[in-house]
């Protein structure tokens, strides 16, 4: 899908779902957002954009937001464009469905249904939903950025249609490049992830693609692996903090109770630089639909310069503080998954070895560490200050 026009500004300010605030050579726009969900991590001000220009008189503004560039990433931001993507995609025979598509209708009823496309071929009938995906964490793209009730309509509707004999597909059009995978968003929108969930298990088949995006073209590009499984590793944002306070006021009562001189007192952590490790993207947060564990991760750590004791396994390595579960989430496996969830972070960062420390008297967290391939590496000084057990584990770059 091509357009037309095509003029660069940055962004000022959302006005309301519709309207937005440019500038464009140096002069103040108004412009139409073809989006309606929050995109909140998208529109800030000064962003760089690009829109495409319409002189109609018929129009209200001049200008159409089509892409917004985020952390060198360009993303399509036009919800009319995915259908449009999806379209080219079958005529050219670009989505795997299974079997060779034949023909196709767009905007099919089905009783009271009307979904994005009806498909034919080689003794197949089936209906095909599409969704346009801009959020985007970490190299994990999810949907959608807003509760939905639209959109949990359709996946219902697809459930229906199994029930009648036909095939059924939801395809997630992640709309800019960069992606690994696809995970449903149970934070933003819980009945929506669950409804996809249970109808993949009945027989809603998920596709996910990302696209090809420049300023002036979007196009559909290669298959996504998706994730309906809800644990996952993800950045946290600003509305985790009381989660992860919780989390911490939690691990501070259980270190207490076993009797642990560690996160008590003035060393009881808190989210006072909260802004400051979301900015360096170092805080992240275990999700299993709600928050269940948190850690902060960095590649570098002043403290693990001067050891009693030796690192044996080089200095790349991923360093993880404030690592905590949940109170009524422990013993359930959780520091597992996050310990595993932070390896396979470090390897695809190109880092082959984790780094941790601990209170010496701190034994369930040190057992967990050994179960998990970590070693005693020797004794660091927290803050220059406080002995703290140092473990490290080397790591499989892939």
């Amino acid at each position: 899908m091509k357009y037309q026009e095509i003029v660069e500004g940055n962004f000022i300010e959302r006005i309301n779902r519709f309207i937005g605030k440019v500038i464009i050579d140096g002069k103040e726009e108004l412009v139409y957002i073809p989006n309606t969900g929050r995109c909140e991590e998208l529109f800030i001000r000064n962003a760089q954009c690009y829109l495409s220009k319409n002189d109609s008189s018929k129009r209200k503004t001049k200008y159409t937001l089509t892409s917004i560039l985020k952390n060198e990433i360009l993303i399509n931001v036009d919800s009319t464009a995915p259908n449009n993507v999806v379209e080219e995609a079958i005529k050219e025979n670009k989505i795997d469905f299974g079997f060779e598509v034949k023909s196709y209708k767009r905007e099919f009823k089905f009783d009271k249904s009307r979904f994005d496309f009806y498909l034919e071929g080689e003794n197949k009938k089936a209906f095909l939903e599409v969704k346009g995906v801009t959020l985007e964490n970490n190299g994990l793209a999810s949907f959608p950025d807003a509760p939905t009730k639209r959109g949990l309509k359709h996946i219902k509707e697809l459930s229906m249609a199994i029930d009648e004999g036909y095939d059924a597909y939801i395809l997630f059009l992640i709309q800019m490049h960069g992606p690994n995978e696809f995970f449903p968003n149970y934070k933003r929108h819980y009945d929506f992830a669950k409804e996809l969930e249970m109808d993949n298990q009945k027989g809603v088949k998920v596709l996910v693609y990302d696209s090809l995006v420049s300023p002036y073209e979007i196009k559909i590009l290669d298959k996504i692996n998706y994730n309906l499984d809800h644990i996952i590793l993800r950045l946290a944002e600003f509305s985790d903090k009381k989660a992860i306070e919780k989390i911490y006021d939690d691990g501070s009562k259980s270190l207490h109770a076993m009797g642990v001189d560690q996160w008590q007192g003035s060393y009881k952590p808190n989210l006072s630089n909260m802004q400051e490790l979301l900015n360096k993207e170092e805080l992240f947060v275990l999700e299993d639909k709600v928050p269940v564990a948190t850690a902060i991760l960095q590649t570098y750590d002043s403290d693990y310069e001067d050891i009693r004791g030796e690192y044996l396994y080089g200095k790349k390595y991923l360093s993880i503080h404030r690592f905590a579960v949940a109170g009524n989430h422990r013993n359930k496996g959780y520091a597992r998954k996050l310990l595993n969830k932070i390896e396979d972070l470090a390897v695809e960062m190109g880092l082959n070895v984790l780094r941790i420390d601990t209170h010496k008297d701190n034994y369930k967290m040190q057992h967990i560490l050994r179960s998990c391939g970590f070693r005693f590496a020797g004794v660091i000084y927290f803050k220059g200050k406080l002995p703290r057990d140092s473990f490290e584990k080397p790591l499989r770059i892939k």
